[in-house]
């Protein structure tokens, strides 16, 4: 979007998931093609889907915790 940030990096960034931003781009990227292949993904989509991402920073705590933000509601997926 031109004039606010997607909801992908909105939720990154509220989670604090963006420590250095080196592994950013891959992970909102990642995120976002999920999304548009699954709208409501399943946890386990969520980490298929970053599995290839590498992150040193931030330990994925809260890069996941974003992303689970758009799971289905289920045991290991709160919303």
């Amino acid at each position: 979007t031109n004039t606010r940030l997607h909801p992908v990096q909105e939720r990154i960034a509220k989670s604090h998931g963006t420590q250095c931003g080196f592994c950013t781009p891959g992970m909102v990227m990642s995120m976002y093609t999920l999304l548009r292949n699954h709208q409501q993904p399943s946890e386990e989509q969520l980490l298929e889907a970053l599995g290839g991402n590498l992150c040193r920073c931030t330990g994925y705590r809260p890069i996941l915790a974003g992303g689970r933000t758009f799971c289905v509601e289920s045991d290991g997926c709160p919303q």
